[in-house]
């Protein structure tokens, strides 16, 4: 299985600005491998992006796989500058000719790489046992962000829910320990201590709108311009996603959703605008 990734992998560097490396190593190996969804490893140093990257499809059977050849990139603890970068395995081998401006991969019998370090007259590290660094599609790369900002909100959630199931309990124990409470002051305070725990079901809604937004914007990518929610209604939003965001993205955030491409920007913009629960206005004056 080894082999016929590395047989249908591709390596380059490529200038960067900071902060598109991620946009523009999806545009060169994406058209380089003629795939619209890659997996890549990348590696950004003085102004330069070096990167290993397959199309994901090879990589369904064995999507924790990480490439040993990934020493050849320049912050990998195990790269040691300038030279030949090889591995081998079964009767063929692979290289990465790091030097100077060149970042060159090789995908050979093992007959022809030997050919290809002689010819080079290089150092040679042979990184069959270097750590390997995984390949990750957009969406993996962050989706531990995603969930642990669900996580987050979750715990707020329950830890809000945790704290008014307290205060009923705490109510329980003075009541039953103290005669300083009068029935009148219990049943006020059961009464604010339940209506506490009844808002809490509008805040999950609200903070489940909040999570599923921004899970699309953090596994896309891309981040939250506008988020507003009015009157117990549902959210308003723009959210700014990279252009290459597929219709998945689009089609979680659910229905009312407009998208428009934002040449200024480069850009596509995602926008919603939401509802009033005008029922609930109208009761809260009641």
């Amino acid at each position: 299985m080894k082999e016929k990734i590395y047989q249908n992998m591709v390596a380059g560097r490529i200038a960067v600005v900071k902060g598109k490396a991620e946009k523009s190593v999806q545009y060169t190996a994406a058209s380089a491998l003629q795939a619209e969804r890659i997996h890549v490893v990348i590696s950004e140093r003085d102004g330069f992006a070096y990167y290993l990257a397959v199309a994901s499809s090879i990589l369904a059977s064995e999507p924790n796989f990480k490439s040993e050849l990934a020493a050849a990139l320049p912050t990998h603890e195990n790269h040691r500058g300038d030279g030949i970068y090889v591995c081998y395995a079964n009767g063929v081998g692979t290289a990465i000719v790091f030097s100077g401006e060149r970042f060159e991969y090789y995908f050979s019998e093992s007959e022809a790489i030997a050919d290809l370090i002689e010819t080079e007259g290089l150092s040679v590290f042979d990184v069959s046992a270097a750590v390997g660094w995984a390949l990750t599609s957009a969406v993996g790369r962050n989706e531990s962000a995603g969930q642990q900002f669900g996580f987050l909100l979750a715990r707020f959630a329950v830890g809000w829910l945790f704290v008014l199931v307290i205060i009923l309990v705490g109510l329980h124990v003075a009541s039953y320990f103290t005669k300083a409470l009068s029935s009148a002051e219990i049943t006020a305070a059961y009464a604010v201590a339940t209506k506490q725990i009844e808002t809490t079901q509008p805040l999950a809604n609200d903070l489940a709108n909040i999570e599923k937004v921004s899970n699309v914007a953090i596994k896309s990518g891309g981040w939250i311009e506008k988020f507003e929610l009015k009157d117990g209604g549902d959210p308003s939003y723009r959210l700014s996603l990279p252009q290459w965001v597929s219709k998945d993205y689009v089609d979680a955030l659910g229905a009312g959703v407009k998208t428009e491409f934002d040449r200024v920007s480069d850009r596509v913009v995602a926008t919603r605008v939401g509802t009033t629960n005008f029922k609930s206005k109208v009761e809260s004056k009641k």
